[in-house]
C-alpha cells in the first residue's frame, strides 16, 4: 500500500516539474527579448507614445465636456435678470433637448431636465419668476454629470507598473546572460559583473520612463479636471444669480407677512362688520325690540311690579310697626326708669328735708342750751369768780362736745345726701345707656328684617322671572311640536299624493308588461302556425304541380286559400302594428301622466319647502324675540337692582334720621338730667351750716 502511494507521488512529481519548467522557460523567453541594448530605448519610446496618445484623448474628452458646459453657460448668460431668465427658460429647454443626442451633451441635458423639475413659478411678488428649491450643485457636479477622468485616473499607476514590469524582466534576462565559469579569473569575474551592471542600468531606463509618464499624466489630469470643475462652479454660480432659492427662513417670513396681512384684513372686516351690524342694532333693533317684547313682557313686568309693590309695602309696614314697637318699648322702659329715678330723688329730698329739720331742731336745742348756759354762766360769774373757773371749763367742754356731736350729724347727713345724689345720677346714666342699646338693637333688628324682606322680594321676583322663562320655553316647545306635526302632515301628504300614484303607475306598468308579454306570446304562436301552414301549403302546391296538369283547375281553391292565408297574415301584421301603436300611445300617455304626477309632486314639495322656510323664519323670529326678551329681562334685572339700591339708600337715610332723632332725644334727656343736677346743686346751697 505504501509502495503504491510512493509510486503515485513519484509519478505526479515529474508532471509538476514539467509545468514549472515550462512557465519558467516562457518567462525567460520574454526576458530574452529585452536582452538587446536597443530594446529598453524602444520600450521607453513606446511608453512615451502611449503617454502622448493618452494625453490627447483625455484633453479631447475634457474639451468636449467644457464645451458643453460653456454652451449652457452662454445660453443662460444671455439673460440679464430673473424675469428674463424665466421668460427664456422654454427656449433653453428646447435648445437642451436639441443637443441631447450628442455624446458630451447627453448627461448635461439629463441633469438640466432633472434640475428643471425642481424650479417653481413664483407669482406672489407681482412679477412671475422661477425659484429653485434645490441648490444647482446637487445636480451639476462631476459625479452627477459623469464627467471627470473616468478610466484615465488609473493611467499614472499603469505607467509605473508597466515600467517596473519591463525593468524586472530585463534584469532577469541580464542575470540569465551572466556566465562565469568555475575557474574564472578575477578579471573575468569583474568583466562579467560590469556587463551585468551595464545591462541592469539600461533596463532601469524603462522604469524611469514609466515614472516620468506617470508624473506628466497626473499633472495633465489634475489641470484639466480642475478646469472642468471650474466650469461647473461657474455654471452653478450663474444659475444662483438667475434664481432665488426657496429657503425655510424665506418661506417662514412670507407666511408671517401673509399672516399679518390676514390679521389686518380680518381686523378691517371685523370693524366693517361691526359697523354694518351696529347701524341696524342702533336704529332698527331697539325699535323692534321695544315693539316686540312690550306685549310679551308686560304681564311679567306687571306681576313683578305687583309682587315688588306688595312686598315692599308689607315690608315697610312691618318695618314701621317693628320700629314703632321697639321705640315705644324703649321709651316706656326709659320713662319707667326715669319715674323710678324721680321717685328715688323725691325720697332723697324728703330724707334731706327730715335731716335738715332734725338738724334745725338740734341746732335750736343747742342754741337754747347755749343761751341757758351763757345766762347761767353770766349769773354765776358775778357770785364767785374763783369757783367758776372749774365750772366754766366743764361747761366749755360740754359745749364743745355738743357742738362736735351736732357737726358730726350734719356731716353724716350731708355725706348721705351726696351718696344718694350720686346713686341717682348713676341710675339715670344707666337708664340712658340701656335706652341707647335698645334703640341700636331696634335699628339692627329693623335692618335685618328689611334685609330679609328684600331677599324674600328678590326670591319672589326671581321665581316670577323663572316662571316667565318657563313660559317662553313652553312656547318654543309648542312651536317645535307644531313644526314636527307639520312635518308629519307633510310626510303623510307626500306619501298620499306622490307615493300612492307612483305605486299605481308601477302596477299599471306591470299589468301592461304582462299583457304585452301575453300578446307577444299569442303573436309568436300565430306566426308559428302561419309558418307551419305556409310550409304545408308549399308542399301541397309542389305535390299538386308535380301530379299532373289535369289537377290545375283543382289547385285554384288551394291558391285562393293561400291568398286568404296571406291576407290573414297581412291583416295579422296590421293588427300587430296597431297593437304596437296602441302600446306606444299608452306608454306615451303613461309617461305624460307620470310627468304630470312628478310636476304635481314637485309643486307639492316646493310648497312644503316654502312652508318649512316660513316655519323656520317664524322660528328664527321667535328666537330673535327670545333674545330681545332676554335682553329686556337683563335690563329689568338692572332696573330692579337700581330700585332696590334706591330703596336701600332711602331706608338707610330713614334709619340715620331715626338715629338723629334718638340722639336729639338723648340730648334732651341729658339736658333734663343736667337741669335736675343743677336743681340738686342749688338745693345743696340751702342746707343749714353749723356756726361756732
Amino acid at each position: 500500500m505504501i509502495s503504491e502511494s510512493i509510486q503515485s507521488v513519484d509519478g505526479i512529481q515529474p508532471a509538476w516539474e514539467a509545468l514549472g519548467s515550462g512557465i519558467s522557460q516562457g518567462i525567460f523567453f520574454l526576458a530574452r527579448l529585452l536582452v538587446n541594448d536597443a530594446i529598453p530605448g524602444l520600450v521607453s519610446l513606446a511608453i512615451l507614445v502611449v503617454l502622448v496618445i493618452s494625453i490627447g484623448v483625455f484633453v479631447e474628452l475634457t474639451r468636449r465636456e467644457r464645451s458643453a458646459l460653456q454652451w449652457l453657460h452662454g445660453r443662460i448668460a444671455q439673460t440679464s435678470d430673473e424675469a428674463e431668465f424665466t421668460f427664456q427658460t422654454p427656449a433653453i429647454d428646447a435648445a437642451v433637448q436639441n443637443v441631447s443626442d450628442k455624446k458630451a451633451y447627453a448627461s448635461l441635458a439629463t441633469a438640466w431636465q432633472e434640475y428643471r423639475k425642481t424650479l417653481v413659478l413664483d407669482e406672489t411678488a407681482g412679477t412671475t419668476v422661477l425659484r429653485n428649491s434645490v441648490r444647482p450643485a446637487a445636480f451639476f457636479n462631476i459625479e452627477s454629470l459623469r464627467y471627470g477622468p473616468k478610466f484615465a485616473r488609473y493611467a499614472p499607476g499603469l505607467f509605473v507598473a508597466v515600467g517596473l514590469l519591463l525593468t524586472f524582466l530585463g534584469l532577469i534576462a541580464a542575470l540569465q546572460a551572466v556566465n562565469i565559469p568555475p575557474g574564472a579569473t578575477p578579471d573575468q569575474t569583474r568583466d562579467a559583473l560590469s556587463d551585468l551592471l551595464g545591462a541592469a542600468s539600461a533596463k532601469f531606463i524603462m522604469s524611469l520612463t514609466g515614472l516620468f509618464s506617470s508624473i506628466v499624466f497626473t499633472i495633465i489630469l489634475r489641470v484639466y479636471s480642475a478646469r472642468t470643475e471650474g466650469e461647473i462652479h461657474s455654471l452653478c454660480g450663474l444659475l444662483e444669480t438667475r434664481l432665488s432659492f426657496i429657503s425655510l427662513e424665506d418661506v417662514a417670513m412670507r407666511q408671517l407677512v401673509i399672516a399679518r396681512g390676514q390679521e389686518d384684513s380680518f381686523k378691517r372686516i371685523g370693524m366693517e362688520m361691526v359697523e354694518r351690524l351696529g347701524e341696524p342694532l342702533r336704529k332698527e333693533v331697539p325699535e323692534t325690540i321695544a315693539t316686540s317684547i312690550g306685549a310679551a313682557i308686560a304681564p311679567l313686568i306687571d306681576r313683578v311690579g305687583k309682587v315688588g309693590t306688595d312686598g315692599v309695602g308689607q315690608m315697610v309696614e312691618d318695618l314701621s310697626s317693628r320700629f314703632s314697637e321697639d321705640v315705644g318699648r324703649a321709651l316706656s322702659e326709659a320713662s319707667s326708669q326715669l319715674s323710678a329715678a324721680g321717685e328715688k330723688i323725691a325720697s332723697l329730698a324728703d330724707r334731706m328735708d327730715r335731716s335738715a329739720g332734725q338738724m334745725g331742731q338740734e341746732m335750736e336745742g343747742s342754741i337754747a342750751k347755749l343761751a341757758g348756759a351763757a345766762e347761767e354762766l353770766t349769773s354765776r360769774l358775778s357770785v364767785a369768780a374763783e369757783r367758776t373757773d372749774g365750772t366754766l371749763n366743764a361747761g366749755a367742754e360740754k359745749l364743745l362736745s355738743i357742738m362736735s356731736t351736732t357737726l358730726e350729724g350734719i356731716r353724716t347727713n350731708t355725706a348721705e345726701g351726696t351718696v344718694a345724689l350720686q346713686q341717682a345720677a348713676d341710675t339715670m346714666r344707666d337708664a340712658a345707656g340701656v335706652f341707647r342699646e335698645q334703640l341700636d338693637a331696634a335699628a339692627d333688628s329693623g335692618a335685618a328684617a328689611f334685609k330679609g324682606r328684600m331677599e324674600a322680594v328678590g326670591a319672589e321676583a326671581q321665581d316670577a322671572i323663572s316662571m316667565a322663562g318657563h313660559q317662553v320655553v313652553d312656547q318654543v316647545t309648542r312651536s317645535g311640536s307644531t313644526m314636527l306635526e307639520t312635518s308629519g302632515q307633510f310626510a303623510e301628504k307626500l306619501r298620499t299624493d306622490l307615493i300612492a300614484p307612483l305605486d299605481a303607475l308601477v302596477s299599471q306598468f306591470n299589468e301592461m308588461t304582462v299583457s304585452l308579454r301575453e300578446g307577444s306570446g299569442q303573436i309568436a304562436a300565430a306566426a308559428g302556425n302561419i309558418r307551419v301552414g305556409g310550409e304545408a301549403s308549399r308542399h301541397a302546391a309542389e305535390s299538386l304541380s308535380s301530379a299532373s296538369g289535369n289537377l290545375r283547375a283543382a289547385s285554384e281553391p288551394i291558391r285562393a286559400s293561400v291568398e286568404r292565408i296571406e291576407s290573414a297574415v297581412s291583416s295579422l301584421s296590421k293588427s300587430t302594428q296597431a297593437a304596437s301603436d296602441t302600446v306606444t300611445r299608452s306608454s306615451r300617455e303613461v309617461a305624460e301622466q307620470a310627468a304630470r304626477v312628478l310636476g304635481a309632486a314637485y309643486q307639492a314639495l316646493e310648497a312644503e319647502q316654502q312652508a318649512l322656510q316660513a316655519v323656520l323664519l317664524s322660528l328664527r323670529q321667535l328666537l330673535t324675540k327670545m333674545e330681545t326678551q332676554r335682553d329686556q329681562v337683563d335690563t329689568l334685572d338692572d332696573k330692579l337692582g337700581k330700585a332696590f339700591s334706591l330703596y336701600t339708600s332711602t331706608v338707610d337715610t330713614t334709619i340715620r334720621n331715626l338715629h338723629g332723632h334718638v340722639g336729639e332725644m338723648n340730648e334732651t334727656l341729658t339736658q333734663g338730667v343736667d337741669t335736675l343736677r343743677q336743681v340738686v346743686d342749688q338745693a345743696e346751697k340751702f342746707i343749714p351750716q353749723s356756726r361756732r
